[in-house]
């Protein structure tokens, strides 16, 4: 099947995935309240932290790793220990900080679940496309969005218990990792067996993707950071409006990256074959697709925003409906810096792009107590705003850096 095709179903089968999640937040609101809603976004913003652990930036790595620099197996069995280390990471985090209500903190590990099982199959999913069947991830991703999607609001629905519909979601997701990815895979007969002299192998993928992780991990700090900080000042209800708001532009997050992470290996081959044009021509043209989709997406909530959202989540939301352009702005942002770290990792600035996570951390650690107590949901926005402006300066000036210093290595060769 033609690349343009497979990225085209892998794009629509993450649209899904995503969406399916976006279409729970906006149900919950109607069938459970606010108040459920905002512990949905609450367990989903801190989730994301330690699922960030177990994706350890292995995808990333492994379809950029153009000179094959490790086997299939090693990524997989790094992917085992980055799991593992997870859920140890999380337990420890929710012994150590009392804040959370017993309530609050059964719904991040089980969301945990969820995202680990998904996490584990697109390490699989990534040794597929490196055999060119892209389009085998959009697959997978629909029926994970459909059968998760499912289970979750039949449960909801029937007992109005948010626990058990987030366990019944991660149950669907076992379901189409086993039934669908894990056949799949095996048909390639990848060798997993574990050899003595692989262990070093391992522990080589896991330092190579080590900086991959933490700058992973750091973003969903500065997403959970300001809604931490709201949730203690405003209330619940006051998060599950911000994060009502936000939800729709999750579009663009997903999107962008989907379509991009099918140009990678193009993108990385490039770098390794010194053709600097090609390579600036794959991120110049996903930095302008992702501008032109914030910019649709800003008309569209210009065009028709309001009726939607009062429809959607209700008339009281309104007040705070201008949120939503700040939220496409941040969105749209953080959806170039996605595609300015995969230029990175394809340069193999592992370094750098951690470095710069690091720097958007501070800046919204630094200011999101005071935007928040003087801005309220709008606070909360801004200083995500800005924390997102600097780092993608700084990523496109090391991308031009890099760029040009390449060129003076190849004219004393």
């Amino acid at each position: 099947m033609r690349l343009d095709r497979q990225v085209i179903l892998n794009s629509i089968g993450s649209f899904a995935l995503m969406f399916a999640q976006w279409l729970i937040s906006v149900l919950l609101v109607r069938m459970g309240g606010f108040a459920d809603a905002g512990i949905f976004s609450l367990a989903m913003s801190v989730a994301n932290v330690f699922g960030a652990v177990s994706n350890f930036g292995l995808r990333s790595y492994q379809i950029s790793d153009a000179g094959k620099q490790f086997e299939q197996k090693h990524y997989m069995l790094a992917k085992f220990a980055a799991i593992g280390l997870s859920f140890a990471a999380l337990f420890v985090y929710l012994w150590v900080d009392a804040t959370y209500l017993p309530r609050n903190k059964w719904a991040i590990c089980l969301y945990l679940v969820y995202l680990n099982l998904g996490f584990f199959s697109d390490t699989m999913l990534g040794t597929l496309q490196l055999r060119d069947k892209l389009y085998l991830s959009g697959y997978s991703n629909l029926l994970k969005g459909i059968c998760c999607f499912g289970g979750f609001v039949l449960s909801y629905v029937l007992w109005k218990d948010l626990l058990l519909s987030l366990g019944l979601m991660a149950a669907a997701g076992i379901t189409v990792s086993v039934v669908y990815d894990l056949r799949f895979f095996a048909r390639e007969r990848v060798d997993t067996a574990l050899q003595k002299n692989d262990l070093p192998e391992v522990w080589g993928v896991i330092k190579a993707c080590f900086p991959l992780m933490v700058s992973a991990i750091l973003p969903y700090i500065s997403t959970a950071l300001p809604r931490r900080i709201l949730l203690n000042s405003l209330g619940e209800t006051y998060l599950g409006y911000y994060s009502s708001l936000f939800t729709p532009t999750v579009i663009i997050t997903t999107l962008v990256p989907a379509v991009a992470i099918g140009i990678v290996p193009g993108m990385a081959r490039a770098w390794v074959d010194r053709n600097r044009g090609q390579f600036a021509r794959y991120l110049i043209l996903s930095l302008l697709g992702t501008l032109g989709i914030t910019l649709a997406a800003s008309l569209c909530a210009f065009a028709a925003g309001k009726p939607v959202i009062r429809l959607v989540f209700g008339q009281e939301i309104l007040a705070y409906f201008n949120l939503l352009y700040v939220a496409i702005a941040v969105s749209g942002l953080a959806a170039m810096r996605s595609v300015a770290d995969f230029a990175l990792i394809c340069m193999r600035k592992t370094g750098t792009v951690t470095a710069f996570s690091a720097v958007e951390v501070v800046v919204i650690a630094a200011l999101a107590g005071r935007f928040v107590a003087s801005m309220g949901l709008y606070g909360a926005a801004y200083v995500m705003l800005a924390g997102y402006a600097v780092h993608l300066l700084l990523q496109l000036a090391a991308v031009a850096l890099t760029y040009k210093k390449s060129f003076k290595e190849n004219e004393h060769e």
